[in-house]
């Protein structure tokens, strides 16, 4: 059976000052039907831009150098943009870290959501489209649900909003839900509250989810897979558990080991990974992660890693 999503050897750079940054450079991936997919890494790894790439929503100054992005059999880098019109919203649907920066101040949250049904499914009935509101409404667990439709957003908390933009996401029952750092403004319950909704929503429609995020934890709370980003490479890859009870890249194991913990008295600990993540538009030879890693030696400074087979998963390291 062919994965939903494969992504083979993209790359994508960015022109920024007569310079080109490789935000995302030979990076492959595949995501199955009702798999949740974890993409975890530092700020500026490219998890973002991997994100993006799948509906083709990057910026202006970006540019496919090479590879595909091969959702149910289509080509995306080649695909026209009637298709990908005709994909993003219904099939492919995306949340974002900012629920404000998602919803129009000015409508009625439920007026909104509505729109995705108009244009995507051509469903012209205003009962209809409240109905189907409500019910996605509902699903995500939204109080008072025949009220919330008609609140404007700024009545809305963050954590709420959010419900809404994942309800949104969800009226099309898309295949595909790329969610970016969907829970890092939230506080703890709330986060906790949207990783059930995740789960559930995977449990009864079987979408497949790519979840991009720093935090480790909502990853091995929901994710089956996990693939390791670091300066536009992924250099980890396979499944949650064994990924993160033993992690066999030097990065992953530096990357799980900063994150905090509390020790015996009770004192929250943090160990932080020395060093900085490489200029990406002119990154070291070698192994990108050398300058930073215990166990580089000469050949790591000279020879760039191939992803292989260690142990139960895929990694990029020539040490292992």
């Amino acid at each position: 059976m062919l994965p939903l999503l494969e992504i083979r050897n993209l790359r994508i750079y960015y022109e920024y000052e007569r310079k080109l940054l490789r935000a995302v450079d030979n990076v492959s991936l595949t995501i199955d039907e009702g798999e949740i997919v974890g993409i975890v890494g530092e700020s500026g790894s490219g998890k973002s831009t991997l994100g993006l790439a799948i509906g083709r929503l990057l910026p202006s100054n970006a540019r496919f150098v090479g590879g595909e992005i091969v959702f149910n059999g289509v080509d995306l880098v080649k695909a026209p943009e009637s298709v990908l019109n005709k994909l993003r919203g219904r099939e492919i649907a995306y949340v974002f870290q900012d629920p404000h920066n998602s919803l129009n101040p000015t409508i009625k949250v439920g007026y909104q959501s509505g729109e995705v049904l108009r244009h995507h499914l051509m469903i012209k009935s205003k009962r209809e489209i409240f109905q189907r509101v409500i019910r996605a409404f509902k699903l995500v667990r939204i109080p008072d649900a025949e009220r919330r439709f008609y609140s404007y957003p700024h009545e809305l908390s963050g954590g709420m909003k959010q419900r809404v933009v994942i309800s949104t996401a969800t009226l099309t029952s898309p295949k595909l839900i790329i969610a970016d750092e969907p829970t890092s403004a939230l506080d703890v319950t709330i986060q906790r509250q949207l990783i059930n909704i995740f789960s559930d929503l995977r449990e009864r429609f079987k979408t497949s989810i790519m979840l991009i995020t720093h935090d480790i934890g909502v990853v091995a709370e929901l994710a089956d897979k996990v693939a390791v980003m670091y300066a536009g490479k992924i250099v980890e890859f396979g499944d949650v558990y064994r990924v993160l009870e033993d992690p066999q890249h030097p990065y992953t194991q530096l990357l799980l080991e900063s994150v905090p913990s509390i020790s015996e008295g009770g004192v929250a600990t943090l160990k932080s990974i020395p060093g900085f993540i490489p200029d990406l538009a002119n990154p070291p030879p070698g192994c990108r992660f050398h300058p930073r890693c215990p166990l580089a030696d000469e050949e790591c400074r000279i020879k760039e890693p191939d992803m292989r087979v260690v142990r139960d998963r895929y990694v990029a390291c020539i040490k292992r």
